[in-house]
């Protein structure tokens, strides 16, 4: 799935996801206990300018930083369990395999 501006593009979605009633990025139906709003966002059709409003599953919604590049993750997780030899703590995350850009950087402190 395409990402645009750290979500996925509107256009993928299932109306449900586009409407806020299920989380943009797995799809799970939301609850007003469940839900976070990921604030308003624009939105360009034909010549009309509007915007939609993203909400995401508590899963989802939380900041969580790669391991490997120290870069925020957006969506989908690969979860870091135990302790590895780059010191990751059992709750850390890191970007799925295979993701461009996701390398390990010049003096970080991981």
């Amino acid at each position: 799935m395409r990402l645009v501006g750290g979500l996925p593009d509107i256009g993928g979605l299932s109306q449900a996801q586009q409407r806020g009633l299920d989380c943009v990025w797995c799809g799970v139906t939301l609850t007003p206990t469940t839900a976070v709003d990921l604030g308003p966002r624009p939105l360009k059709i034909l010549d009309h300018r509007t915007s939609w409003y993203p909400r995401a599953c508590l899963r989802h919604a939380v900041a969580r930083i790669c391991v490997v590049c120290d870069e925020p993750v957006v969506g989908e997780a690969e979860t870091v369990l135990g302790f590895s030899s780059c010191g990751a703590r059992p709750d850390s995350y890191r970007h799925p395999a295979g993701t461009p850009g996701c390398v390990r950087k010049p003096g970080s402190r991981r």
